[in-house]
């Protein structure tokens, strides 16, 4: 009267692909600024621009498009698990490489 081997437990859905939903949030940042920078340099280069308010009103639309990109990206997939782990981790790496390069270059320097 022994009782069976407890079946293996089907992963929750929370946790199926949370690795791929990471890498998609990581690859979404990278193409978010280098596509929308790439996009917002061909209109800058485009358009027209004479010194006065409709300058400063267009230099910021364009300026925030990369960030309007990858803001629309979260918000679309922002029900894949690990998406929006991503996009945050990839920023996060992106800015303290940054700092640390920043830091290494002021000290060598001085």
């Amino acid at each position: 009267m022994t009782d069976p081997a407890p079946a293996e437990e089907a992963p929750q859905p929370d946790e199926v692909g949370k690795g791929r939903g990471c890498f998609l949030g990581g690859l979404a940042t990278i193409g978010a600024f280098l596509g929308g920078s790439f996009v917002a340099g061909s209109l800058a280069a485009v358009i027209p621009l004479d010194s006065g308010v409709l300058t400063v009103i267009v230099g910021a639309v364009l300026a925030l498009l990369p960030i309007g990109l990858l803001i629309a990206a979260g918000a679309y997939w922002r029900k894949m698990p690990g998406f929006l782990l991503g996009i945050g981790l990839t920023i996060g790496i992106s800015l303290a490489l940054f700092t640390g390069c920043v830091a290494i270059i002021v000290s060598a320097s001085a």
